[in-house]
């Protein structure tokens, strides 16, 4: 996918980035919390929505001020800034009529530019949306504590390197999603922005309330909302489509905040969507599946699978972002060419994180020895802040290729050691100690087994050394 990042100009100087992918009428989803137009196509949660919407739409999405490559620094962190956002996107697109996609906190945007601009909203869509924020549900006294523990644990705890205070968000938001989504979720956190700014946005999302202007929406509206909802409830959606003249309400089976491919209500979602704006269904090739991995099947096989990412890089982005980007883009360098010298595929980045595929366990074990001796040379020199140190997990297992990504119980189990590792570290499991055992160059030692979530068995652990 061509994905063209652009920028625009607020009426108030800040800078909002943007982009744009496919063919076909334009679709623009409104700006939320937790965006990065910069890693869209390397998610394992968002590239889905990517990948479908550009099928037949030209699919516009932008990170809102504060959050991604926008401008991070800003005084104005109002709901009307996030309104007037996504009227210098369009206007700087030059799109007359276009169909707006609004999810979660996207949905109150999108209500507010539909009602201020119906001319140029051929159909709203509002996914997971709400009309008015928590300060304004009449909570029972539990409820209400609950949320301010959660603002407690992201104001004290986002900032560090560990993701436990943000895996409390990714619980709410993905309940029923894989360890790897869950994992770029967590990532995505930090990310995306400061701890400050997530504060400021969920002050001011609880505080917004737009409802007068639903009985003013007069464009096409559909609302989708899932039924368990653990972020904004079901009963939000429902009283907001009840509300809204002529509006059609679907309710979607599942828990899921952001819908997930594999979850009922994300095909559902889908449907729902092309039928309202006029899109004919896309030819379905899930069925032809085959195990040579011929168009729209799965290529199943075995594979040594190889984790990566740098020791304390979430401390130091919230120390000195533009040092920490600047040792990221290093690091890539240095590590995607031996990579390719050992025939490795680099299947996806993730933030700081590297997920590799190799033939093999012994290609895998001498690249990451490798990666560790170029790193601590290049470290010898150079004052302990301009450091980069790596863990990296190793395991070798039976793979499914689909659309250039991999999925399997081998991928989960090598996500799950590597954060196991030393800092400077190399963690395989016994299969690739099977491999790399009678080899004279490669030095093992057991640290035991060790039980790792949602892996049925414990699984043993051998310390590369170095």
């Amino acid at each position: 996918m061509d994905d063209k990042i652009r920028f625009c100009t607020a009426p108030d100087g800040v800078r909002i980035a943007y982009a744009s992918v496919g063919s076909g009428p334009p679709l623009v989803k409104a700006a939320h919390w937790l965006t990065h137009v910069q890693y869209d196509l390397e998610s394992p949660v968002w590239r889905p929505w990517v990948r479908e919407f550009s099928r037949q739409y030209t699919y516009i999405r932008y990170d809102e001020r504060g959050f991604g490559l926008s401008d991070r620094d800003v005084e104005n962190f109002s709901f009307q800034s996030w309104v007037q956002d996504l009227e210098t996107v369009v206007d700087a697109l030059g799109i007359e009529t276009f169909d707006l996609l609004g999810n979660s906190q996207g949905g109150p945007v999108s209500i507010a530019y539909a009602v201020r601009h119906p001319e140029r909203v051929s159909h709203l869509i509002l996914g997971g949306a709400f009309a008015s924020g928590w300060d304004h549900w009449n909570l029972e006294p539990g409820q209400l504590e609950l949320i301010r523990a959660m603002v407690t644990i992201m104001k004290n705890g986002w900032g560090r390197d560990d993701p436990f205070a943000r895996r409390v968000f990714t619980d709410a938001f993905l309940p029923e999603s894989t360890p790897e989504q869950q994992r770029w979720f967590d990532d995505l956190q930090r990310v995306s922005c400061t701890p400050e700014t997530a504060l400021r946005l969920m002050k001011e999302v609880g505080n917004l309330n737009i409802e007068d202007l639903l009985p003013k929406l007069t464009v096409p509206t559909l609302v989708l909302h899932s039924k368990g909802d653990l972020v904004i409830p079901f009963e939000r959606g429902r009283d907001m489509a009840g509300r809204i003249p002529n509006s059609r309400f679907v309710p979607m089976e599942g828990r899921n905040h952001i819908l997930l491919p594999g979850e009922p209500a994300w095909q559902r979602f889908l449907s729902e969507t092309r039928s309202f704006t006029g899109i004919r269904e896309p030819p379905d090739y899930s069925a032809e599946t085959s195990e040579t991995g011929e168009a729209g099947g799965i290529d199943r096989r075995l594979a040594a699978i190889m984790y990566t990412d740098i020791v304390g890089y979430t401390a130091l982005t919230g120390q000195d972002e533009s040092l920490a980007l600047h040792l990221l883009e290093e690091h890539r360098k240095l590590l995607r060419p031996l990579f390719t010298s050992h025939n490795g595929r680099e299947v996806k980045t993730v933030g700081d994180m590297f997920l590799v595929e190799f033939p093999s366990g012994l290609e895998a074990v001498r690249c990451a020895i490798r990666i560790q001796a170029m790193l601590s040379k290049r470290n010898e020199s150079l004052p302990r802040d301009r450091r980069v140190s790596v863990r990296v997990g190793v395991h070798v297992g039976d793979v499914e290729h689909r659309q250039g990504d991999l999925y399997g119980d081998a991928v989960n189990v090598a996500s799950r050691i590597e954060p196991l590792a030393d800092p400077n570290g190399i963690l395989i499991t016994k299969p690739v100690y099977e491999q790399v055992r009678s080899r004279p160059d490669i030095k093992t030692e057991s640290i035991g087994s060790r039980e790792l979530k949602n892996v049925k068995e414990p699984i043993e652990l051998f310390r590369v050394l170095p």
